[in-house]
């Protein structure tokens, strides 16, 4: 979806505009051009929300267990808290940073928790679990001023556990090992994503033990 996604202007990470005035002359021009009728028709993977004072964080995919929403959630929120409060966090963007980080998102986007990065701040490979684990440490605090550190800490589950996308792709590869067809291991995924979408919360492990194959 998100290869597919990329095909689309105005998606993917959005352009370094400087400040807000600079992001309001960009949504004039395209309005008035007629271009577009409002902002919801910008659809990058961070832009500021239309309707309320904060950031919509929308490079995420769905997820089939409640509570990897509420952690990926979580980690969004912690992460606009953690940039309000403290101007040294990351390094500012530009042309350099957005090149890396939008290599760093196909990356991900390929290889999801097994891929390799460019660190922005060391500027050397990382793997993504690292930086995820690097992540967890630098945001605890901010996840527990917020209230919501036990949400916070699902982020670890999905490392320890692996994410939806990843159990797919293992329940159709290990079907397809056992002579399955194309279309029979298909039917396996799709199995999988309706019974954890149904048990939702806390289910995703057990039912991956129950349909492997």
């Amino acid at each position: 979806r998100p290869a597919a996604y990329d095909e689309l202007p105005r998606t993917g990470l959005p352009p370094a505009f400087r400040d807000e005035e600079e992001y309001d002359t960009f949504l004039d021009s395209l309005t008035r051009g007629g271009i577009i009728p409002d902002a919801s028709y910008i659809w990058w993977s961070v832009r500021p929300s239309l309707q309320h004072p904060t950031l919509e964080l929308r490079v995420a995919d769905s997820v089939t267990s409640v509570d990897d929403a509420l952690a990926i959630a979580a980690l969004f929120r912690t992460l606009v808290f953690r940039l309000d409060r403290d101007d040294s966090f990351g390094r500012p963007v530009d042309g350099v940073v957005r090149a890396i980080a939008e290599e760093n998102r196909w990356r991900v986007q390929r290889l999801g928790l097994e891929a390799k990065i460019v660190d922005v701040l060391g500027q050397g490979p990382i793997l993504v679990r690292t930086a995820l684990q690097r992540l967890i440490s630098d945001l605890s605090q901010d996840a527990k001023a917020l209230g919501r550190l036990e949400d916070f800490n699902g982020i670890q589950a999905i490392l320890d556990f692996g994410t939806s996308a990843g159990r797919q792709i293992e329940i159709f590869a290990n079907a397809r090992r056992a002579d399955r067809t194309r279309d029979e291991a298909l039917v396996r995924v799709a199995s999988w994503l309706m019974r954890a979408t149904v048990d939702g919360t806390n289910a995703e492990v057990r039912i991956k033990r129950e349909l492997a194959v």
